[in-house]
């Protein structure tokens, strides 16, 4: 397909220039402009793609094609907002985004009257005039396409919600195809690293790598830089002059095993191992936080100055094998005075701070539920207190994503945005904006933002890589900092092409601009680089001494041992239940209750799938009776 606007792109269409992936000795700027002619083809095919979709009345499809068809009608009546759906007047893109560019002008407007858009709306106007007049079979529809790309984005850089010129990001190499080990160091692949985007907005943006120049000042690696090895979710502390990470070496090799031996069990060395680092943004005073042999990842400032994390260093193991798991974690900022603040014996994920202080994160709850519904949103005070489920107790498997992660409360609002991933898959998948506020039975409660990204493994594709999103950070409601993997082509049978998961933003009208694009690696966890208001400190709800501390590290027992947590107690806790009749689903008329037995679940001792075989289900966990206790008849 051809365009003929190439020659008045400008600035716009600098090439991206690559420079050797070696570690510098001083930091290094390199222009980062995306390839805007290639995007909006990308984006055109992808809207062809989805009206095809749609679009199967009267003809002879295959059940796959139908299945897929009826999800997206499904998802295009779910979504927040109507202009992110395919309307019956649209008959081709050009048509689609007319109205989405429309759309965020008119919000744009709202949010800034006097933003510097002068004529945008009459140049609109112009091109709508000139699409009406164009037939929708012809090669010059495409040109006005690009036109109005071309003007979307003007409109769309012109948001006051921009309000800061830089992003922190991290590359990453491809990780495996599972929610669980893509979190571990030992199933990711060397070549990351970690980047500030320089004027992610203006004509001729910037990349700047934050580790290249300087070494390690404490910790087991002091002395040395961190190379290009395995990088994982970046956070910044609320006056934005810190950047904390996760890092691993990739010290060992993926040598393939001698011929009849099995592949050795994955390496939980201290060097292949996720650890958590602290930089300043300007590059300065790298320090290194944790260490030992198990993954530290997710970290996540706290009001108080903590710093919540999740790590592996608690013990037991993943039903589904080898994964050791993975729960959440306290520290200081310098890496002292590590706690665990939950004790659950599956996996949790991507603790984020609520607007009233409260940690919300995505758990992996098994206990007496489905295998595939079974991820997703629980908040706890920033001492583990008062744990609890906000949502997907009880839904539908293909009503709702099977995992929904990377949950952050949306500035403004009191609502939440989420991935809503695959339970089988790395966490990509269609954006979703929560209302906790609503009830978790309510069609309500969830908005597609995203529609066109179809929940994977829950009515969606699978594998689900390509047209799916991931690591949201809202600015509102209606706008999103996010990595998205575009649809590609691709003969049947290729190869999986690399990672081409690049930096956007999203807006609920269904546009995306790209920001950057790497041309080897995905790009995760976009978050502006700017202050942010710090939310309420908590008071505390436990008394000194009463949580439980790790024991120095080399008292812990290694990998493979049961308990290698090691986690020592003291005090007693105090649990108070205030009425045992108040519940999410009502009693049978004419209940009594006068008794309340209390279960612990252990964690599971051994990293065999299905070993030890438990009751019925072969990866059901062995419980034990504490204790009965006396209900009141109040409750």
């Amino acid at each position: 397909m051809r365009t003929n606007i190439t020659g008045n792109l400008g600035i716009l269409a600098v090439a991206l220039v690559l420079v050797p992936r070696a570690t510098r000795a001083e930091p290094v700027v390199i222009p980062a402009a995306p390839d805007l002619e290639a995007e909006w083809k990308l984006q055109f095919e992808d809207l062809r793609i989805q009206m095809a979709s749609l679009d199967l009345q009267g003809k002879e499809i295959d059940h796959l094609k139908m299945t897929r068809a009826r999800a997206l009608k499904r998802a295009q009546s779910e979504s927040f907002r109507d202009s992110a759906t395919i309307l019956p007047t649209d008959r081709d893109p050009l048509d689609i985004l007319l109205r989405r560019t429309e759309a965020v002008l008119r919000e744009v407007l709202r949010l800034a009257p006097k933003a510097d858009l002068a004529g945008a709306g009459t140049e609109l106007s112009k091109l709508r005039e000139q699409a009406a007049r164009t037939d929708p079979a012809a090669e010059a529809r495409y040109d006005l396409f690009a036109k109005v790309c071309l003007l979307r984005r003007r409109i769309t850089l012109a948001n006051p919600l921009l309000d800061f010129r830089d992003i922190v990001f991290v590359t990453r190499g491809p990780a495996t195809s599972h929610m669980v080990p893509q979190y571990m160091a030992q199933s990711n692949s060397a070549g990351g690293g970690l980047w500030v985007l320089e004027d992610a907005f203006a004509a001729a943006p910037r990349l700047r790598e934050v580790t290249a120049a300087i070494n390690v000042s404490r910790g087991r690696l002091a002395g040395t830089k961190l190379a290009r090895k395995a990088f994982l979710s970046p956070s910044l502390s609320y006056d934005a002059r810190t950047i904390c990470f996760a890092y691993s070496e990739k010290r060992s090799t993926d040598a393939a095993p001698a011929p009849g031996r099995k592949k050795p069990r994955p390496d939980w060395s201290e060097g292949e191992s996720f650890h958590l680092f602290r930089i300043g943004v300007d590059g300065r005073n790298l320090e290194q936080l944790t260490d030992g042999p198990w993954n530290d990842f997710d970290p996540c400032p706290l009001p108080d100055g903590r710093v919540a994390f999740i790590s592996e260093r608690r013990g037991g193991f993943g039903r589904c094998g080898v994964p050791q798991t993975y729960t959440l974690h306290t520290m200081n900022a310098d890496g002292s005075d590590i706690r665990p603040i939950s004790f659950h014996e599956t996996n949790e994920w991507n603790p984020s701070v609520t607007h009233d202080g409260l940690i919300i994160y995505s758990r992996w709850d098994y206990v007496d539920r489905g295998a595939l519904a079974a991820h997703h949103p629980w908040i706890t005070t920033p001492e583990g207190c008062d744990a609890r489920s906000l949502r997907g107790n009880w839904g539908k498997v293909s009503a709702r994503g099977n995992m929904e992660v990377h949950v952050r409360p949306v500035p403004g609002s009191q609502k939440f945005v989420a991935t809503a991933a695959a339970h089988h898959d790395e966490s990509f998948g269609s954006l979703i904006l929560i209302d906790f506020q609503k009830p978790d039975e309510s069609d309500q409660q969830a908005r597609r933002i995203t529609p066109e990204a179809l929940f994977p493994e829950a009515g969606g594709p699978f594998p689900a890589r390509e047209g799916m999103f991931s690591t949201a950070w809202p600015l509102s409601e209606d706008f999103y900092l996010a990595t998205y993997q575009p649809r590609t082509r691709r003969p049947a049978g290729a190869k999986e092409p690399p990672s081409r998961a690049g930096i956007y933003l999203v807006d609920s009208f269904g546009n995306r601009e790209l920001l950057y694009r790497d041309p080897d690696l995905g790009c995760w966890n976009p978050i502006p680089l700017r202050q942010r208001t710090v939310p309420p400190t908590l008071p505390s709800r436990t008394k000194k001494g009463e949580l439980r501390r790790m024991p120095p590290v080399e008292d812990r027992k290694p990998w493979g041992e049961v308990g290698c947590g090691g986690t020592t107690v003291a005090g007693e806790a105090t649990v108070l239940v205030v009425n045992a009749y108040e519940s999410r689903r009502p009693w049978p008329a004419g209940t009594k209750i006068k008794a309340l037995r209390v279960v612990q679940l252990y964690p599971k001792s051994s990293p065999e799938y299905g070993r030890p075989w438990i009751g019925v289900g072969n990866q059901a966990l062995a419980r034990g009776v504490l204790g009965v206790v006396p209900v009141e008849e109040d409750g």
